[in-house]
């Protein structure tokens, strides 16, 4: 695929967090491997959105407006993945009283609670519910190389921890906390091979952030640069 990933639309649903970004996608495939890699090819020719709880496309115009996701408005937000081949979504299953402290008498905000869905595109059939944390909000994070989904749990104020998916397996497990705070962060090239991330060491004075580049193949990480204030790679 030579996806082309530029900006995201997205209309926010009620009380929970959105973001959006521009993808590509078809509603009209023929599955064959030659025909389906036709079809990935024209999803970057398209942009997809948030409208009503669902996930639609278009062309870049506005035009061949699509509904992918038939939820009956019920996703918060969602991810394709970098070779278009699987989209992740964030279903809404209820709502929860918004955790804080209120008036006597005053209305709590609720917000959503959701399971996050992972579907092949085209294939909706194929589709996989990733268990719900009990007493725990769940979100999205980024899709990782290999096929690998990070989404993260919540208690409503911060992040509890973090998990990841793996769609060629169907597997989900937890992550160590300070990997997938890492990763949370990261900066990935299309084909995944390289990963950049910043840190940091010491303090007042001695103070520095450190710029590292990863390649995924080989685990190697060498800081190429180390500075009092580094922008977050992008």
């Amino acid at each position: 695929s030579k996806a082309d990933y530029n900006l995201i639309f997205n209309e926010p649903g009620k009380g929970g967090k959105s973001q959006a970004q521009i993808k590509a996608f078809d509603d009209t495939w023929d599955w064959s491997s030659e025909a389906s890699e036709v079809a990935l090819n024209e999803l970057a020719k398209k942009i997809a959105f948030l409208r009503g709880g669902d996930v639609w496309v278009s062309t870049k115009d506005g035009k061949d407006l699509s509904q992918i996701t038939m939820t009956g408005g019920k996703v918060e937000d969602f991810l394709f993945s970098p070779d278009l081949k699987y989209l992740a979504y964030s279903k809404v299953t209820g709502y929860a009283p918004e955790p804080g402290l209120w008036e006597e008498g005053e209305k709590v905000p609720e917000r959503a609670v959701c399971s996050i869905i992972v579907e092949r595109v085209g294939q909706p059939e194929l589709s996989n519910e990733l268990p719900l944390p009990e007493g725990s909000w769940v979100y999205l994070g980024k899709w990782l190389p290999k096929g690998k989904l990070l989404f993260y749990t919540s208690s409503g104020f911060d992040v509890e921890g973090f998990c990841e998916y793996d769609v060629n397996r169907g597997q989900a497990s937890e992550m160590d906390y300070t990997k997938g705070s890492s990763l949370l962060d990261a900066v990935f090239p299309q084909d995944g091979s390289l990963m950049s991330y910043v840190d940091d060491s010491g303090l007042g004075k001695d103070f520095k952030q450190h710029l590292h580049i990863v390649n995924t193949n080989t685990g190697a990480d060498r800081v190429v640069a180390s500075l009092r204030s580094l922008m977050e790679p992008s």
